[in-house]
């Protein structure tokens, strides 16, 4: 039994329990977006649809899968999964086409291979684990905008001391 918490549901009017298992997927599709919208854009606000390649708000991503199926040995995979638009990941069924291209000239087919086998692995996932995938990648996320602010900052800081200007509360 996933440990859960009560949360509106909207689509069916009552409440549903979140489980385990959807709290560290939902922490883990925000880390997705964040990393690929400052690897692709070097902001917080927008990223680039790995199958199109167009430019969408931080909200219209989606961590998109390589291999469907969403098995527990690939659904929390880095390597597997990208931000990509609505349109590419559930209109076009995920544009396996060109996510597989876009894979290849990232990682090459010998790690495609692997990844393919990965797929096949049975693996059981406790509660307590889920909660900490979720802590995990929340704590990932939160490091990349933090590692993005100070990159972003760090220039306009560094020349106010050198112009001898402080910051006081």
């Amino acid at each position: 039994m996933y440990a859960a918490s009560v949360v509106a549901s909207p689509s069916i009017g009552g409440t549903m329990a979140k489980t385990a298992k959807q709290k560290a997927w939902d922490e883990f599709s925000k880390f997705i977006s964040t990393r690929d919208c400052v690897r692709t854009t070097n902001t917080l606000t927008e990223g680039v649809c790995v199958t199109c390649p167009r430019k969408y708000a931080f909200g219209k991503l989606q961590a998109g899968h390589f291999l469907g199926g969403r098995t527990n040995s690939i659904l929390l995979d880095e390597d597997l999964v990208h931000g990509q638009c609505y349109g590419c990941n559930v209109g076009k069924s995920g544009q396996y086409v060109e996510y597989f291209v876009w894979m290849e000239k990232q990682y090459g087919r010998d790690t495609i291979d692997v990844f393919r086998e990965r797929k096949t692995q049975t693996v059981k996932i406790t509660d307590a684990e889920w909660d900490a995938y979720a802590a995990h990648y929340k704590a990932r996320r939160i490091s990349i905008e933090i590692q993005w602010k100070e990159d972003k900052y760090s220039p306009l800081l560094q020349h106010l001391v050198r112009l001898g200007v402080t910051l006081e509360s």
